[in-house]
């Protein structure tokens, strides 16, 4: 519900402004019994509907004192796209997936196994910073941790800040496009 309204009915609201066929392919539900929930809307077409939407979740502050840190943090997962919250999130599978194009990479640079393996050490530390939220450089003032953010906040609170999840949506994400060969196409039209 939002303003007293169903999301079946501002779906229908929704079609009947645009006039484009709108199905809700996905959603994500976030546990409000504790916590506050900020979120972003990037590259927004009206009030609440864009092409990028974040959502965090906060435990330790209230919406009211800190609609701003909230908000911006919003925004820097949706300009950051990171794809765990922490270290111990972190997919082991990607993780070794991108050690494995690392050291690939290094051994066809003419580096031996051994050495390549010890230079990628340094270069997965870095994609870590990259992908996790809390490792990631703060994109407001490029050079805090989001880590640090929330130890500043919870000594400015008395309290400790928390990010408990959030979460990115983005417009026609996940949607598979079948590619057609044209040629192909217009050879088999031809011949009918």
């Amino acid at each position: 519900m939002q303003n007293g309204i169903s999301v079946k009915d501002n779906l229908v609201n929704l079609i009947a402004k645009i006039g484009e066929k709108i199905t809700i392919r996905r959603a994500h539900f976030f546990d409000n019994t504790e916590g506050m929930n900020f979120f972003y809307v990037h590259s927004a077409l009206e009030k609440g509907i864009g092409k990028i939407i974040s959502v965090v979740k906060f435990s330790g502050i209230e919406k009211e004192k800190n609609l701003e840190v909230g908000t911006k943090v919003a925004m820097h997962i949706a300009a950051s796209n990171p794809i765990s919250l922490n270290l111990d999130g972190l997919d082991p599978k990607i993780v070794n997936k991108e050690k494995q194009v690392l050291i690939e990479q290094a051994i066809s640079s003419g580096k031996p196994k051994d050495i390549a393996e010890k230079m990628v050490e340094g270069r997965i530390r870095k994609f870590c910073e990259e992908v996790v939220l809390l490792e990631q450089t703060f994109v407001i003032d490029g050079k805090t941790k989001i880590k640090d953010i929330l130890k500043q906040y919870s000594s400015e609170l008395g309290t400790e800040v928390i990010i408990d999840s959030f979460k990115i949506l983005i417009l026609g994400q996940g949607i598979e496009v079948e590619e057609k060969d044209f040629a192909a196409e217009v050879a088999a039209t031809a011949n009918q």
